[in-house]
């Protein structure tokens, strides 16, 4: 216990260093740059993933005004070199991913994209590529379609092959939806790859609670159930909270309104005034557990996304006035060091 009181209170400036090389990573979209503190970040995640460019059917790449400013980017990399954090640059997400199937079925447009990467990644110095393909094979619409399965998972193939080839130092991680289905092919997909991670979207079900702890337990099923190697699969940690309606909330908003101190695993924040039902969301004590779910079975977590935290640190920049102010009211509130905690928790033999 002594040895578990020690690493819990280091907890709070310096997020407990997993000796097996457990990944935390943490995508951060374009419209949390401005606010977010590196250094917190970099001390608790292993990888951050800037969400997100597209890629054209023709191969060039689009959206890269979505990537750090200059001046936050160079903050970003000092944060990132001085904590042994990776800095990778998404593709993709949902309602970016309309030019992978015409960019991976053609040989042409493939090379080019891959050329266009490998300059992106010199030039912004990072480290690593995600493919956030939502979905190959498949429409939100009319679901799984046999043909573009077969059309569309050989082009990632493709694309994933010829990424390591063309970058053979990167990381190269993987998104994908854990249905029981997508494990597999992603697994043929990748085999000649060596892809890094795999990340599992385990959230947004349907029902008054979108990302249970049971459902958690079912997406580690699957990857170990699949092809997939399971020391490559991470488990996707929301720090949002949903409501039934379709709306999400962030954490940080949650906590605003004291909704973050549940101690069960699938918490309900109570309605606003005028609402009907509550917001699913997992809470610091779930974060915890799924962390530990995922240390004793598989190779990491997954957050998405990690500017919905509350923060740890105030924010000032060096190029602009604004103010960012700590939102977190101690350090338990947290729940990137809910994720420590789970990871020294689990080390110390308490799972």
């Amino acid at each position: 216990m002594r040895r578990l009181a020690t690493l819990l209170l280091a907890l709070a400036t310096h997020a407990y260093k997993d000796p097996d090389g457990f990944v935390v990573a943490g995508y951060l979209p374009e419209w949390r740059y401005e606010g977010a503190h590196w250094e917190s970040l970099a001390t608790h995640l292993t990888h951050l993933i800037f969400f997100s460019a597209e890629p054209k059917p023709d191969g060039t790449i689009t959206g890269l005004d979505r990537l750090p400013r200059p001046e936050l980017l160079k903050e970003a990399r000092k944060a990132a070199d001085d904590n042994d954090l990776k800095l990778l640059v998404c593709f993709g997400g949902n309602g970016r991913s309309s030019g992978f199937a015409a960019m991976t079925g053609s040989d042409k447009s493939r090379k080019k994209f891959v050329e266009n990467l490998a300059k992106l990644l010199e030039k912004k110095k990072l480290d690593g590529v995600d493919y956030n393909w939502e979905y190959p094979g498949h429409s939100f619409q009319t679901g799984y379609s046999e043909a573009r399965i077969s059309r569309e998972w050989r082009g990632l193939k493709l694309l994933l092959e010829e990424t390591r080839r063309a970058l053979p130092n990167a990381v190269i991680s993987v998104a994908y939806y854990p249905d029981g289905r997508q494990e597999n092919l992603l697994a043929a997909a990748s085999e000649n790859a060596d892809v890094n991670h795999y990340h599992a979207m385990a959230y947004d079900q349907h029902g008054e609670h979108h990302s249970t702890f049971g459902f958690a337990e079912r997406v580690v099923e699957n990857a170990l159930s699949s092809n997939l190697d399971p020391s490559k699969c991470t488990l996707g940690l929301p720090f949002y909270g949903r409501h039934a309606d379709g709306r999400w909330e962030t954490y940080e908003d949650l906590l605003k309104r004291g909704a973050a101190y549940h101690t069960d695993l699938d918490s309900v924040a109570p309605a606003r005034d005028g609402e009907t039902g509550g917001w699913a969301f997992n809470s610091p004590s779930a974060i915890v557990a799924k962390t530990k779910l995922a240390r004793r079975r598989l190779g990491g977590v997954m957050v998405w996304e990690a500017g919905q935290d509350c923060r740890l640190g105030e924010t000032r920049h060096r190029t602009s006035r604004e103010v960012h102010v700590r939102t977190c009211g101690n350090d338990d509130d947290s729940l990137l060091v809910a994720v420590a905690r789970g990871r020294a928790e689990s080390s110390s033999g308490e799972l």
